[in-house]
């Protein structure tokens, strides 16, 4: 009987030895990448598209912004990404230094500001007054209008 229980007792100190190292052999293997996108005053702006970008091995993934301009990505491998954010009426953002560690939760927050106006609108106000072209054109004027186009007469 004694030797029955030295081995349990020799079992039980072996499975307390080696089972944090098995729990930990199996713990978390990826990371993830948080974040909110709001505007300059303070705003969430849903519906702006993120890109998370691996610089090593170039996989790309994409998410919208939520009603409250939060997005996440889980389910990363652990490494170094690019984060772009994009959204109708503002000017795109992008973090080139996002470290996304083993098993951790990287936040990254971006504040946009308002695109500027890029259109340009010409408007001409010459009008023909005579047309060459056409010998049967007439044009009457008017003293008045005679005054403005000739001064001093």
């Amino acid at each position: 009987m004694p030797r029955k229980v030295l081995s349990i007792i020799v079992f039980a100190g072996a499975l307390a030895f080696f089972s944090p190292q098995i729990g930990f052999s199996q713990g978390e293997t990826t990371s993830a990448i948080i974040g909110q996108v709001s505007d300059v005053s303070s705003g969430a702006v849903p519906g702006a598209t993120v890109t998370v970008h691996d610089t090593e091995t170039g996989l790309q993934r994409t998410a919208t912004t939520d009603g409250e301009g939060r997005f996440h990505f889980t389910q990363l491998k652990p490494g170094a990404y690019t984060v772009r954010v994009e959204a109708q009426g503002f000017d795109p953002q992008q973090n080139d230094a996002v470290t996304a560690g083993l098993g951790q939760k990287q936040t990254v927050d971006f504040i946009l500001k308002i695109a500027q106006a890029k259109d340009n609108i010409e408007v001409s106000g010459e009008a023909v007054i005579l047309n060459p072209e056409n010998a049967n054109t007439s044009t009457t004027l008017s003293a008045p209008a005679l005054e403005r186009v000739v001064p001093g007469s």
